[in-house]
């Protein structure tokens, strides 16, 4: 049978409501284009091939082991990377399902589009499930299928029992394919849980800060995921702590089912079991208790009316944008802006998720620092000064970069009519004044606390002056070729050089940043930081007001075009 004619004919009732929903958590205002397309079967493409490049770079390594005239390296070693791969599976699986996290149940919207249909309410609740589950099983069998053959090929030799076999094969699959399963069930337990906890209104408040949560926590945990093949020590002495450790469950597991019978890994495999076994239940119970309650709680939803309390917030901000922006022009796209950030959910979930890189950026810098120096109670090293007065930096350059990139995502392409109307000089000064109040004073306010432990207050109100006079220029440079009002222009994925892009923040963060911590730390004098602050506040004005004359002769860009594929070189006969 034909796949393609198969698929482009109508089945049963079912099967049309789980490809309804299927297509639908793929395709978006992202993924519609051709290139985005492509981008995603790269994506699987890459996935696929984590296996087969992990195992050709551990040739060498397993080589080494095998020649050892003792097991012991070897059993620690082995069993450090298959924690690698049990772990890899599920953060890859936990990323993949928080970002389909309003997917994973039926919504109002759902409800009030199908109900219409002759479609029963069960049916549209086994749809979902079945695409979200769908998503999940595709990319934990895309992930882990290859390396399920090839890494027991590789580890195989005179020291690992059984040899390469089925059991052996058996085992790498049912372990990493379990956790990352296991991951889907449990998000989908914990959002079911919280949908039947609490109300509709509370729950739609929560949504987008859990979501944000679960997508940046699998973000953060890459790096150490990455280095678990170095926890070979850590495990060879068995740590009671990996009992509360979710990969190191289905470490047992794994272990378990090779044929091992020591105790420690024999209680991880009960663990994982039971921790499978609930995740489940957990998953299937919430679809079951909300489809009996969805009927009569989806109906509850409506929109958030505000309040007298938030009615006199917004006045109050309103009064202040007014006080601080006197051109009607500039004004007006400075409160569309901020309106799109609060009521547009897929920009507040780019802005949670800014947030959340911002912060695991910050922490994961300057946390470590802060804990061994009050552990040691050592005097503070050059090196941990540089770490701690790059980190208004770091964190200014994520901020003030993920949010350009989403005032570049349209809200409503519709609407940009009336900034078309209005199209003349003032409608792209709010740009810098928006990146300015979400990049460069979160950055340098958050970090003050950090920083007054090592330099005292007087030098790190210095530290945060040269910091926001840098982040002044590194939003000046990227408003150069800026000619669009936020979230008015329609968006064209993949039109810039991802290795320019990729080089460009490398140089950024591997080199600037590190060399003007080093030069701050240099100076470590709060008069001499002040001096270089006004230099670099003159340039910066400098440079702003050339952009700003250059800014009222052009026009405003509304629509993105493909580049062409061929262009004329404009020869003349003359």
């Amino acid at each position: 049978m034909r796949i393609r004619p198969w698929l482009a004919k109508t089945h049963s009732k079912q099967s049309e409501l789980v490809r309804h929903f299927f297509s639908q958590q793929l395709s978006s205002q992202l993924t519609s284009s051709d290139q985005a397309q492509r981008f995603l079967v790269a994506i699987f493409v890459v996935l696929a091939g984590v296996g087969p490049l992990v195992v050709r770079m551990y040739m060498p390594k397993y080589g080494y082991l095998q020649s050892l005239p003792t097991p012991g390296l070897y059993l620690a070693a082995v069993r450090a990377d298959r924690l690698f791969f049990v772990s890899l599976s599920m953060t890859v699986v936990g990323f993949i399902t928080a970002l389909h996290w309003e997917n994973l149940f039926p919504d109002r919207l759902d409800y009030l589009t199908l109900k219409p249909l002759p479609v029963r309410l069960y049916q549209v609740f086994i749809a979902r499930f079945l695409a979200a589950f769908t998503i999940a099983a595709v990319v934990v069998l895309d992930l882990n299928f290859s390396a399920s053959v090839l890494f027991p090929l590789l580890t195989s030799g005179r020291w690992q029992t059984p040899a390469f076999e089925f059991s052996y094969v058996f085992a790498h699959a049912v372990a990493t394919m379990g956790a990352g399963l296991f991951i889907f069930f449990a998000i989908t337990a914990v959002q079911g849980f919280c949908l039947n906890l609490f109300s509709p209104r509370a729950f739609a408040r929560l949504s987008e800060p859990m979501q944000a949560f679960f997508v940046t926590t699998f973000v953060a945990v890459g790096p150490y995921v990455i280095d678990m093949p170095n926890w070979y020590a850590m495990i060879a002495a068995r740590p009671n702590w990996m009992s509360f450790f979710p990969p190191a469950w289905f470490l047992g597991l794994y272990e378990k089912l090779l044929g091992t019978h020591e105790l420690y890994f024999v209680r991880l495999s009960k663990i994982s079991v039971g921790a499978m076994a609930a995740g489940i239940v957990g998953a299937f119970a919430a679809y079951s208790v909300t489809y009996r309650r969805s009927a009569g709680r989806v109906l509850e939803e409506s929109l958030r009316i505000p309040n007298r309390e938030s009615s006199r917030t917004i006045g109050a901000l309103n009064a202040l944008c007014n006080l601080l922006i006197r051109d009607p022009h500039d004004r007006a796209v400075f409160d569309f802006s901020i309106r799109i950030l609060q009521r547009n959910r897929r920009h507040r979930l780019l802005v949670g998720y800014t947030v959340g890189a911002a912060l695991v950026v910050a922490l994961e810098a300057v946390a470590p620092i802060i804990i061994a120096k009050f552990r040691s109670g050592e005097p503070w090293y050059s090196w941990q000064l540089e770490s701690i007065a790059a980190a208004p930096l770091i964190v200014g350059v994520v901020l003030i970069s993920a949010f350009r990139y989403v005032f570049q995502l349209p809200a409503e392409l519709q609407a940009n009519w009336i900034f078309r109307m209005a199209n003349g000089p003032g409608l792209l000064n709010s740009v810098e004044r928006l990146l300015v109040l979400c990049g460069v004073l979160p950055a340098v306010l958050v970090t003050l606390p950090v920083e007054v432990l090592p330099f005292g207050r007087f030098l790190t109100f210095a530290h945060a002056t040269l910091s926001a006079a840098l982040l002044l220029l590194f939003i000046e440079m990227g408003l150069r070729e800026w000619r669009k009002i936020p979230f008015t222009c329609s968006y064209l994925p993949g039109r810039r050089n991802l290795w320019a892009t990729i080089g460009a923040y490398f140089i950024v963060f591997a080199v600037a940043i590190p060399a003007m911590a080093h030069f701050e730390v240099w100076l470590h004098q709060p008069f001499l930081l002040f001096g270089v602050a006004s230099g670099l506040s003159i340039l910066y004005l400098k440079l702003r007001s050339t952009r700003r004359n250059q800014w009222k002769i052009v026009s405003v860009l509304f629509d993105e075009s493909e580049e062409p594929q061929v262009e004329s070189l404009r020869l003349s006969p003359n």
